[in-house]
């Protein structure tokens, strides 16, 4: 991972832009080969969750000039995986 193309599989974040308009950026964004920051993780018997964010860097300033904080919340229990994304822009 070079952080330059998105990893194949997993989950596909999206932003800001959805396949390539913007033919200087890359496709669908940004945001899935950006470095995340770990905001918090909780664990108990029930479930466990993480909460990740992503917000305006120099890095992305370069790219997309406005600012935004993008939040992204993985919530698993025994039964399912619940996965919410978050935008503020």
């Amino acid at each position: 991972f070079d952080g330059k193309k998105a990893i194949r599989g997993g989950v596909p974040v999206v932003f800001p832009q959805f396949g390539q308009p913007d033919k200087a950026m890359p496709q669908h964004g940004f945001a899935r080969s950006s470095l995340w920051t770990l905001l918090s993780v909780s664990d108990s018997a029930d479930a466990s969750v993480a909460v990740l964010e992503l917000t305006a860097s120099e890095a992305t300033r370069e790219k997309w000039p406005g600012a935004f904080a993008l939040q992204f919340q993985a919530h698993l229990t025994a039964a399912n995986l619940k996965m919410t994304l978050s935008i503020k822009n």
